[in-house]
């Protein structure tokens, strides 16, 4: 087996429709040593067997982490609506994110709705709660958005949020798709970044690319994986790398082959 000397997780929406037991097992048999969960899938099992016991077996068994847990679309307008009720589930979230030993939170700024200052404030607020679960909260931009959406205007936000629990998802697809400065990751204190989401972009038309349809395996698209990698080595990171590609097509493949070849193309890179 291949082996990287970073941590390197595969994020479950990369297999969508397989069942977690199947996630499970197929992820660590590709090699991984780590995963990234979705919100919705703790909740599933949690309406299946009423707590998380049976799966913190599974993840025993199969000696398997979460990395970190990824929010579902309900948690999406935390950016610019933080309501009670939203402050309430996310308290939820953080507690069940934290008996499965998950790290942290993907923090997703999604959409053009509410001001940068709203954002900053929100995240103060979630980062003091997530503090106290021993949770790191990541910002990821999103590419598309026009509002937040470069590796320089988030890492603006994080500087002014001021917590040690707030940190960096740099995802490369949104680097490319929001024309990002890639440069300015020389910039990062490494100690600032949660994880590096690797996948890669379709060749078609900037303004096409829709973050949920057109990403491929890292050295199947356009992006020039190997060198932004190495930019972001450079900074010092030796933190987690973790794949997550949202494709249609894949969802539909078999998930061992799905798997395998994620954990083969990726490595690729990261030798």
């Amino acid at each position: 087996m291949i082996r990287t000397p970073f941590d390197l997780a595969l994020n479950t929406i990369t297999i969508k429709y397989a069942s977690i037991n199947e996630k499970i097992e197929m992820i660590k048999e590709a090699g991984f040593n780590c995963i990234e969960l979705w919100s919705n899938e703790i909740q599933e099992l949690i309406s299946i067997d009423g707590n998380l016991n049976s799966f913190k077996e599974l993840l025993n068994q199969h000696q398997m982490e979460i990395l970190f847990v990824c929010p579902a679309p309900s948690y999406y307008p935390w950016h610019y609506d933080l309501t009670l009720l939203l402050l309430n589930d996310f308290k939820e979230l953080f507690e069940r994110s934290q008996a499965l030993g998950a790290s942290g939170i993907v923090m997703p700024i999604i959409g053009n709705i509410g001001t940068i200052p709203e954002t900053i404030s929100n995240t103060q607020k979630l980062c003091d709660i997530a503090a106290s679960y021993n949770l790191v909260l990541g910002l990821e931009f999103i590419g598309s958005n026009r509002k937040l959406n470069t590796l320089e205007s988030v890492l603006s936000v994080i500087e002014k949020v001021n917590r040690f629990n707030c940190k960096l998802v740099i995802d490369l697809f949104h680097v490319y798709r929001g024309n990002s400065n890639i440069k300015a990751i020389r910039r990062i204190d490494p100690e600032r970044i949660m994880v590096v989401h690797l996948d890669d972009s379709m060749s078609i038309p900037i303004s096409n690319l829709i973050g949920t349809k057109h990403r491929v395996f890292p050295g199947d698209g356009i992006i020039p994986i190997m060198n932004w990698i190495k930019l972001i080595k450079e900074t010092g990171y030796h933190g987690p790398f973790s794949v997550e590609v949202f494709n249609e097509d894949y969802w539909q493949r078999n998930t061992k082959e799905v798997c395998i070849e994620a954990f083969q193309k990726t490595t690729a890179f990261l030798k």
